[in-house]
């Protein structure tokens, strides 16, 4: 990867932004979210079921996670395989009446539809969860696959294994908003950017090296490199409940 044409882009992007967004919302954008170290697998869940939900359609179609806190037993992950254990179709008709006030029979019955593909995941991360004796434990072994692993790859792919519906970007999407910043999340936007740029094929884990690459180059983490250009693809500033005008298009014409 070519240094002065990495410091190139990522000098282009931070003055496209600045043109755009406020020095403090930005900031805001940029920086991570505290480790969920302690008090409880309930943040864990949540995080998990969050990004369950985190890919093409799905999130507008399920919408904001905080909606089903109640049918997911206030993100207790224990509680919500006493009261369904295996029984997502019960999980998705109440999640569904979470999301509209009403039940459709015809919906739910249709193969692939997305509220029984999230009952599913939500099931998946609480057995997932029920491995932990406690969110410490969970933390700590994280932590240590990151350090023993010898490829940060193998630490997303191993996640995906183990939960239902999760593929790899989605993986990275839970370790990096629970604040693991080695891993930034190759979306939609992130695998644009680096393919039309020449630095990545659009594979994901490809994308996911090239952007440690960068990261590096740039002297930034990757989880602040995902966010700069997550939100030149995307315009969300979903922090402050605010967007603005923006394509990929534009920026590779700025940045020429």
């Amino acid at each position: 990867m070519n240094e002065v044409i990495v410091k190139k882009i990522w000098n282009a992007a931070i003055e496209y932004l600045n043109l755009r967004v406020s020095q403090e919302d930005l900031n805001l954008h940029l920086r991570p979210p505290q480790l969920e170290k302690a008090n409880s697998f309930e943040k864990i869940y949540f995080r998990l079921v969050a990004s369950s939900k985190n890919r093409n359609m799905m999130a507008k179609v399920i919408g904001d996670t905080r909606k089903y806190e109640l049918v997911l037993c206030r993100f207790q992950p224990d509680a919500v395989l006493s009261k369904y254990k295996n029984d997502w179709e019960l999980l998705a008709k109440n999640l569904f009446v979470a999301r509209h006030g009403h039940i459709d029979d015809e919906y739910l019955s249709r193969k692939g539809n997305l509220f029984n593909v999230f009952a599913k995941s939500c099931i998946s991360a609480g057995e997932y969860l029920d491995g932990f004796d406690s969110p410490e434990q969970f933390v700590k072994s994280i932590d240590s696959e990151i350090k023993n692993s010898g490829n940060l790859v193998k630490v997303p792919k191993r996640i995906s294994s183990e939960i239902y519906g999760f593929g790899f970007a989605l993986a990275c999407d839970f370790l990096k908003e629970c604040g693991w910043t080695q891993f930034p999340k190759p979306d939609v936007h992130l695998n644009k950017v680096f393919h039309n740029f020449g630095l990545s094929s659009k594979k994901d884990v490809e994308v996911f090296g090239a952007i440690q690459e960068f990261s590096k180059i740039v002297d930034k983490t990757p989880y602040e490199v995902d966010k700069v250009f997550w939100l030149i693809g995307s315009g969300r500033l979903h922090l402050v409940g605010q967007s603005f005008k923006t394509s990929i298009e534009e920026f590779e014409k700025a940045s020429a």
